[in-house]
C-alpha cells in the first residue's frame, strides 16, 4: 500500500470516528433532558414571583408552550394574590421544551420565556428583573 492509500484511510477512519462521537454525545445530551422532564403526571408546577406592592388592577399570568412552530394554545392562567407570589401547576406535552409566561396587568403585558428542566419552574415577574 502506498503512503497516499494509508492517508486516505487514516481520514476516513479519523472522520467516521469524530462523528460518532458527536452522535453519541448528542443523544446522550437528548435523552438525558428528556429523562429529567418525564415526571409521573406530566405537569410542570410553576412558581410566580412578583414584588407587587398593591394590586389596585387584576394580574394574570398565562402559560404557553414555545416550540420551533411557535408558540401554541394556551396551557392555563392564574392571578395573583394580595403578594404577588402564586403557584399553578399546568399539563404539558413531553415533548415541551420550552414555556413562556405572559403577565397582564394593567393593560401592560410583560413575557419571559424559559427552558424547562425539571418538573418544577421559578417565574420572577419582579422589579429587580422587569420594569413597566
Amino acid at each position: 500500500m502506498s503512503v497516499k492509500t494509508l492517508t486516505k484511510i487514516s481520514g476516513i477512519l479519523l472522520l467516521i470516528t469524530v462523528s460518532l462521537a458527536f452522535a453519541i454525545n448528542l443523544s446522550g445530551k437528548e435523552s438525558s433532558e428528556i429523562h429529567q422532564r418525564q415526571f409521573a403526571d406530566n405537569t410542570i408546577e410553576i412558581k410566580v414571583i412578583d414584588d407587587l406592592k398593591e394590586i389596585t388592577t387584576p394580574v394574570v399570568y398565562e402559560f404557553y408552550p414555545v416550540s420551533e412552530d411557535g408558540i401554541g394554545e394556551k396551557l392555563g392562567e392564574t392571578k395573583a394574590n394580595s403578594s404577588g407570589n402564586t403557584t399553578v401547576k399546568v399539563a404539558l406535552d413531553v415533548a415541551t421544551k420550552n414555556i413562556m409566561v405572559l403577565r397582564k396587568k394593567a393593560g401592560i403585558d410583560k413575557r419571559q420565556t424559559f427552558k424547562i428542566k425539571s418538573s418544577s419552574l421559578e417565574v420572577d415577574f419582579s422589579s429587580k428583573n422587569l420594569s413597566d
